[in-house]
């Protein structure tokens, strides 16, 4: 087995790709890029993904066996059973985790169950000697950072920066449905969007991209910006490439949403913005 800690995520892409996706860049956000294998992202155009593929697994030393609604049912074009043809891939991936005897987490989504013993090809039957994990998108904040916490537990080392939050000084409240929308119309530029964080957080943030006539003109927005930010204590997360700022905003301290201490960040940077857009 390979000595180097790397998971290979096993999915079906009519079943839960979106799903393996996220799963995959989270795992990556926390744990190192290099500690994730998922087909799509791994494989480049003009590789031959089967050597690709079979690589990744002899490097792997966990598998998550993502099961969806579909997964044991889903059938060819003559309406067989993939997984009763031996060279179906996900029947492959998981006959060698379980012969290789790797560590398999069997992740359950979109309100799959576990399959019955009998429904399940003979080689394929250890997989249900695991302990499955039920990964809930409606909850997906908290399970998956139960299961990033277990991938701790096998050896997986964290190399996400641990953010240290301010003690919370003030006593912010979520903007309601109305007031967001209200800010919205109002100030264009900006959207509603909702990111996972880097603990696998849902945040829901307000982001609007200042787009500069140099990056010098950038930098001095970003520098004149920190003395009224420092002065009221309410911190955007922000990033510069080239003539561009992206700014994120959003309150940590009551679950990584809106408040009024955003929205009234958002209405200083868009004036202050305006002085650029003067000169």
């Amino acid at each position: 087995m390979s000595q180097t800690k790397s998971i290979f995520v096993s999915y079906r892409r009519r079943d839960a790709s979106a799903i393996a996706r996220w799963l995959a860049e989270t795992i990556g956000e926390n744990f190192g890029r290099a500690s994730v294998f998922i087909d799509t992202d791994a494989i480049e155009i003009g590789e031959q993904w089967p050597e690709e593929i079979q690589a990744a697994l002899n490097k792997s030393s966990t598998l998550i066996v993502i099961i969806g609604p579909e997964w044991l049912r889903s059938h060819d074009e003559a309406g067989r059973r993939r997984l009763d043809n031996p060279k179906d891939w996900v029947r492959k991936e998981i006959i060698y985790a379980l012969e290789k005897q790797l560590t398999v987490v069997p992740v359950l989504v979109s309100n799959a169950e576990l399959p019955r013993t009998e429904e399940l090809p003979k080689p394929l039957r250890g997989l249900l000697n695991h302990q499955a994990f039920e990964l809930r998108v409606e909850q997906w904040q908290i399970d998956i950072q139960q299961l990033l916490d277990r991938l701790e537990t096998i050896g997986f080392l964290r190399t996400a920066p641990q953010i240290r939050y301010p003690k919370p000084a003030k006593n912010p409240t979520t903007l309601s449905e109305e007031q967001l929308l209200q800010f919205l119309e109002q100030h264009t530029s900006w959207r509603l969007i909702a990111r996972v964080g880097l603990k696998g957080e849902k945040r829901t943030e307000l982001m609007r991209t200042f787009e500069f006539a140099s990056f010098e003109d950038a930098i001095h927005f970003m520098f004149a910006a920190t003395r009224h930010i420092g002065k009221i204590d309410h911190h955007p997360d922000w990033e510069n490439i080239w003539r561009t700022i992206t700014v994120w905003l959003t309150t940590w301290d009551i679950g990584h949403k809106p408040s009024h201490y955003d929205v009234e960040l958002a209405q200083y940077l868009d004036e202050l913005f305006e002085n650029y857009l003067s000169r």
